[in-house]
């Protein structure tokens, strides 16, 4: 992983953060530009922020299966769940009353070996990766993939369309595509169907990859860093608004893993107020 210090920084006056020949830019799926000059410029207290996060790490989530076997009474079977949530491959158990930790390494792996033509295969890792994302926190969260969950054909179509369209693309313009894939009100919204987008939608070697885009990003992106995205957009459509969010990032964060790092020090901060510079000083 590449250290937040070593994440671009911006050309001061000209804020150049991304490739100058646009048609070069478009096949390579990089962000857009505008007679060579990027439409992001990095915001004032990005920088600060980043370097607040330097050496810090994200973290595996933990997990309670227990708790999603309840949560899942009558919609998937408690020795399915189970075995979807205590891989001994990818996660690890913790001490404690059944608790289980996975990393994003873990979970990365875990969706590259799916099947996902096999709908048990496919379902397994996408309740994985919820679990993943909703960790610890209250069960709402958990309700609400038991809702989804429900809607099995329905979901199991949404998974494999959105998969399929981000790993086959070239151009970031197929996140909008994926965005718009995400078909019915069936339980789960952007911000845990984006992270079904960023770990299923990996393409090795390409200069971009889907991002995820929940409630803690967006506090920070408008609270801490004053941004007001759908201006930027041009539009409040919302898979242009995703869109926007993953070309601004790669635009500040890079080549590499520089977005993704961006990403979780976005989520780490949940909106709370801008970095003073000086509290970065040892």
């Amino acid at each position: 992983m590449r250290n937040v210090g070593d994440i671009q920084h911006a050309d001061e006056g000209t804020h150049r953060c991304c490739p100058s020949d646009e048609n070069a830019a478009r096949l390579a799926g990089a962000p857009r530009v505008s007679h060579g000059v990027c439409r992001f410029p990095r915001p004032a207290g990005l920088d600060a922020l980043v370097e607040h996060y330097a050496g810090k790490e994200r973290p595996a989530a933990s997990y309670d299966p227990q708790a999603w076997v309840e949560a899942l009474d009558g919609v998937l079977a408690e020795s399915f769940v189970r075995r979807a949530l205590e891989r001994p491959d990818v996660t690890t158990r913790l001490a404690g009353p059944d608790r289980i930790a996975v990393d994003r390494a873990g979970l990365v792996a875990a969706v590259a070996g799916a099947d996902f033509d096999d709908d048990e295969s496919l379902l397994a890792v996408w309740l994985l990766v919820q679990a993943w994302g909703n960790s610890t926190r209250a069960q709402h969260g958990r309700q609400n993939i038991a809702r989804a969950a429900a809607h099995r054909d329905q979901l199991l179509t949404n998974l494999r369309a959105t998969a399929t369209i981000l790993r086959e693309a070239h151009e970031v313009a197929s996140t909008e595509d994926a965005y718009r894939s995400w078909a019915g009100r069936i339980g789960i919204k952007e911000s845990f169907f984006t992270q079904w987008f960023a770990v299923a939608g990996i393409k090795p070697g390409r200069s971009w990859q889907p991002l995820t885009l929940d409630r803690s990003v967006w506090r920070t992106l408008n609270n801490t860093l004053g941004l007001t995205v759908h201006q930027i957009a041009g539009t409040t459509s919302q898979w242009v608004l995703y869109r926007t969010y993953v070309e601004m990032l790669h635009a500040w964060g890079g080549s590499g893993d520089g977005a993704q790092r961006l990403e979780w020090v976005l989520f780490a901060h949940h909106g709370l107020p801008p970095v003073d510079p000086s509290s970065n000083v040892a």
